[in-house]
C-alpha cells in the first residue's frame, strides 16, 4: 500500500479551493483520431501514475492512499472542434474545471483542426490534463512524452492495492506516533538549516529573497470566464549570448505587460516581476512535487531590450540558485512531520480569496523544455507544444513557455474579468516577441 507525500496531499486539498490542474497541449501535423486514441490507451498502461487514483482517509487521520483508478478508456475524449479558434475556446472552458481525486487525468483529442500555427493542413491537437497532486511539471512532461511518443515506454505499471478500513485505522495510529516522534528533531534541524541559509545570504554566497511586488490590475480575481492563446516562434529568435529562452521570453512578456498597463492608464511599478517555478529534485521521497517558485524581476526600467534580457537572466539565475540551495537544506522537515489533520485544516483556513498587499510576481511564467521534436501520434508528427499555468484569486494572467525541438510556444492564460481583451494583450506580446528577436539578432551581429 502506498500513500502520497505531505506536499502532494497539500496540493490535493488546495485543488478543492482553486484550480491547479496542468494543461499540456501538443499539436501534430495531421493524424487519425481513433488511431491516436488507441495509441494513448496502450501507452497509458505503461505509466504507473496513470493507473492510480487517490483515496482519502476518513477524518484526515492520515495522508491519502493511492488506489486503483477507473479504466483509462473513460478518460481519452475525442472532440468535434474543427478550427484553431474553436480549440482555444474549448480549452479555455476546460481550464475553468477541475479533475477529481478519483480520475486525476484525461486526454482531449481534437482532429482535423484548421488554422493551427505552423501547420499547412488540418492538424491533430492533443491536450493532456493532469492533477498537480499526481505529478509536477517536469514529471507531467515525461508522462506526456510517453503518451504522445513513438512507442517508447518508461516502466510497467505497478499494482496498487486498496487498503481495508481496519488496516487504514491501525496504520494511521502508527504513522501519527512516528510523526510526533520526528517533530522535535525535525524542528531542530530546520532551525539549523534556516541559520545556514541566513548566513549564506548575509555572506553574499546566495542572493537575498526579493521584497514583495506592487500590485497591478493583473493581480486580481480572474473570474470564471477564461481565454487561452498561443504564439509560436523559432527557438533561435529568443536566445542569444548569455540569454536563455526563458529570459528572452520573460523580456517580451515584461514589455507586453508594460504596454498593456500603460494603455489602460496605469503606472508601471518599478518592482514588476514574475513567479517562475524552479524544479529542484534534490531529495528522494514520496513527494511528486519537487519545485518552488522564484520571484524574478521583469526590469521594466531598462529600456534597451538586450540589457533588459541580461538583467532578467542574471536575476533568474541568482534566484534559481537560492531556490535549489534552500531545497537542499532540511527546512521542510517540520512540514513533512506535521499531522495531516493540521495540514488539511491550515489549507482550509488560508485566506486564498483575500487580495494581498503585495505579491511575489505580477504574472507566472512556467518554462519547460519538452525534448526533441520526435513525438508521433495517430500518424502525425509533433509541430509544437504549449501550456497554460493556472490562475488564482490574485493572478489573472499567466504564461507558459514550452519548447520542443527548435520551436517554442508561448501560451497565454487570462481571466476575462481582469483581462477583458486577451487578443489585444496577445497582439502586444506578439509584437514584443518580434522586438526581442530583433534585439537578439543585433546582439549576435555586434559580437
Amino acid at each position: 500500500m502506498r500513500q502520497i507525500g505531505a506536499r502532494d496531499a497539500q496540493a490535493l486539498w488546495v485543488s478543492r479551493r482553486i484550480r491547479t490542474d496542468q494543461f499540456q497541449l501538443y499539436c501534430f501535423d495531421g493524424g487519425d483520431a481513433e488511431q491516436a486514441r488507441g495509441e494513448i490507451l496502450l501507452r497509458a498502461a505503461t505509466v504507473p501514475e496513470l493507473g492510480r487514483a487517490v483515496c482519502e482517509v476518513p477524518g484526515t487521520l492520515d495522508l491519502p492512499y493511492l488506489v486503483p483508478g477507473p479504466p483509462p478508456a473513460e478518460r481519452v475524449l475525442i472532440h468535434a472542434a474543427r478550427s484553431w479558434r474553436e480549440v482555444q475556446t474549448a480549452l479555455a472552458a476546460s481550464t475553468a474545471t477541475s479533475l477529481s481525486a478519483r480520475a486525476p487525468w484525461r486526454v482531449e483529442v481534437y482532429p482535423g483542426v484548421t488554422g493551427a500555427p505552423g501547420c499547412d493542413g488540418p492538424a491533430l491537437v492533443a491536450v493532456f490534463v493532469i492533477a498537480h497532486f499526481v505529478a509536477d511539471g517536469v514529471r507531467a512532461g515525461e508522462i506526456a512524452r510517453t503518451l504522445f511518443g513513438d512507442g517508447a515506454t518508461r516502466a510497467e505499471r505497478m499494482p496498487v492495492r486498496r487498503p481495508g478500513p481496519a488496516r487504514i485505522a491501525v496504520r494511521a495510529a502508527g504513522h501519527e506516533i512516528a510523526r510526533s516522534l520526528r517533530r522535535r528533531s525535525a524542528t531542530t534541524r530546520a532551525t539549523a538549516a534556516r541559520a545556514e541559509l541566513d548566513s549564506a545570504t548575509e555572506a553574499g554566497a546566495i542572493a537575498p529573497p526579493p521584497a514583495g511586488r506592487e500590485l497591478t490590475r493583473l493581480d486580481a480575481d480572474p473570474g470564471d470566464a477564461h481565454a487561452v492563446r498561443v504564439l509560436v516562434r523559432d527557438r533561435a529568435s529568443l536566445t542569444g549570448p548569455g540569454v536563455s529562452v526563458t529570459a528572452g521570453a520573460c523580456t517580451a512578456i515584461s514589455l507586453a505587460i508594460e504596454r498593456y498597463l500603460t494603455a489602460a492608464g496605469d503606472d508601471v511599478p518599478a518592482s514588476l516581476g514574475a513567479e517562475l517555478p524552479v524544479a529542484a529534485r534534490v531529495r528522494s521521497g514520496a513527494s511528486a512535487n519537487q519545485y518552488a517558485n522564484a520571484s524574478v524581476t521583469l526590469a521594466p526600467g531598462v529600456r534597451d531590450l538586450a540589457a533588459r534580457a541580461a538583467v532578467i537572466a542574471a536575476d533568474l539565475a541568482a534566484q534559481a540558485e537560492r531556490i535549489r540551495y534552500r531545497m537542499m537544506l532540511d527546512l521542510d522537515g517540520p512540514f513533512d512531520a506535521a499531522s495531516p489533520r493540521v495540514l488539511h485544516r491550515e489549507v482550509g483556513r488560508f485566506p486564498l480569496h483575500i487580495r494581498p498587499p503585495s505579491v511575489s510576481g505580477n504574472t507566472v511564467v512556467s518554462s519547460v523544455a519538452r525534448g526533441a521534436a520526435d513525438l508521433v501520434l495517430g500518424g502525425g508528427t509533433v509541430r509544437f507544444t504549449s501550456g497554460f499555468p493556472g490562475l488564482s484569486p490574485a493572478m489573472a494572467l499567466t504564461h507558459g513557455v514550452h519548447g520542443i525541438g527548435e520551436t517554442v510556444a508561448i501560451g497565454v492564460h487570462a481571466g476575462l474579468r481582469a483581462v477583458p481583451d486577451p487578443d489585444g494583450y496577445t497582439a502586444l506580446l506578439g509584437g514584443a516577441l518580434d522586438e526581442v528577436a530583433q534585439a537578439v539578432r543585433e546582439t549576435r551581429t555586434r559580437r
